[in-house]
Parts: C-alpha cells; sequence; structure tokens
C-alpha cells in the first residue's frame, strides 16, 4: 500500500473510533436527558426519532475497491459460507455501508475483522477523503449538539438545560 494511502487509511481508523466514541458519549448523555422528561414528554421523543436509513447521493468516484471490499468480506462473513450467527449480524452493517459507499467504514470493519485490504489502491483515495470529511462533519455536527452541551456540564447546569430543553418542545 502507499504510503499516502496508508496515512490516509490511518487517519479514518481514527475518525472512526472517535465517531463511535462520541456516538457511545451522545447516547449516555440522551438518556441522562431523557430522565429529565415526563412520561409523556419521554414517549413523544421516543416516538418521533426512530433512525432510517438514509442513502444519500454519493458523488460520482471510482468504487473498485468499494465493491471489491464489500464481495470480500460479504463471502467471508455470509452464513452459507460457514459464518456465524455473530457474522451475519455483521454483514448486515457491511451490507449497509456498502450501499452508503462508505469504503472508510468497511476498511475499519475489515481491520478488525483481519480481512486483507490488498485491494485498495490510490484510486480509492477520492472516495477515502470524502468519507472522511462526512466522519469529521458529523462529529463537529455531535459536538455542537444541545445534547452535547447538556452531557458535558456539571450537575446543576444540566437541570436548567434539561428544564429549557423540555420547555421548548413543548411550544
Amino acid at each position: 500500500m502507499y504510503s499516502g494511502l496508508s496515512t490516509l487509511i490511518r487517519a479514518i481508523d481514527l475518525a472512526v473510533s472517535s465517531l463511535g466514541h462520541t456516538r457511545a458519549l451522545l447516547d449516555s448523555y440522551m438518556k441522562e436527558l431523557l430522565s429529565y422528561a415526563t412520561e409523556e414528554e419521554r414517549a413523544e421523543f421516543l416516538a418521533t426519532t426512530a433512525e432510517d436509513i438514509v442513502i444519500e447521493d454519493v458523488p460520482d468516484f471510482d468504487r473498485t475497491g468499494l465493491k471489491k471490499l464489500y464481495h470480500k468480506m460479504a463471502l467471508a462473513l455470509h452464513p452459507d459460507r460457514g459464518g456465524t450467527e455473530k457474522e451475519a449480524k455483521i454483514l448486515t452493517d457491511v451490507i449497509k455501508k456498502y450501499k452508503q459507499s462508505d469504503l472508510a467504514g468497511l476498511l475499519s470493519r475489515a481491520r478488525s475483522l483481519n480481512i486483507d485490504l490488498s485491494m485498495i489502491t490510490n484510486r480509492d483515495m477520492p472516495l477515502l477523503n470524502y468519507n472522511l470529511a462526512k466522519i469529521t462533519k458529523e462529529l463537529k455536527t455531535l459536538r455542537e449538539s444541545q445534547v452535547w452541551k447538556f452531557g458535558t456540564k456539571g450537575q446543576k447546569e444540566k437541570e436548567t438545560l434539561a428544564r429549557l430543553y423540555w420547555e421548548s418542545r413543548r411550544r
């Protein structure tokens, strides 16, 4: 693998790890914020935040490496090819990442499974750079959210922010 590509892959590993950590923290902050809500507010909030997979239009990049890595991972994880039940669940995530042209996510998952990445070359750098920019933007958005601000405050400030947050949702 070329040094520029190796450096980009290391940056992606760090970004994906940071994103996972940030999402986990945000989830815990959200649970704490929900503890300040009434039953009615909690039910309404949970009913309106169901996660939908949105497959967006991705600019036209060379997807050769994405396709090759996806096929290699699918063969390794598929239950019909000897994959375990746990691996079948991982395959569901792999399929989602493939459909979203998330080569960065596939790379991260493949590395955790010790899958050879030799099919990834410099031609894949534009898509990887695009994926890295998306991760960076999502991290910034998450860390600027009201829930993040709530989670990083002291107890007294949390109580005030929680009251204001739930009052604003009632309007």
